[in-house]
């Protein structure tokens, strides 16, 4: 039996597999998407913001 999170939008999850081996672009799309769709874990790991950041993409406000 799988364990209930609260805000997991277990539906998304199933059709959004992250890629094996995923390059930044892929990570940046994936974490972007999910945080749209699923309240599982608040906010971007801070290795993918740091990435962001030297990218000059745009961090959603309030993350």
């Amino acid at each position: 039996m799988q364990k209930k999170v609260k805000g997991l939008n277990a539906e998304w999850h199933r059709q959004h597999k992250m890629p094996k081996n995923p390059t930044v672009q892929q990570r940046i799309g994936w974490h972007l998407a999910h945080l749209e769709n699923c309240g599982c874990r608040p906010g971007l790991p801070g290795k993918l913001k740091e990435q962001m950041k030297k990218l000059k993409i745009k961090i959603p406000a309030g993350i």
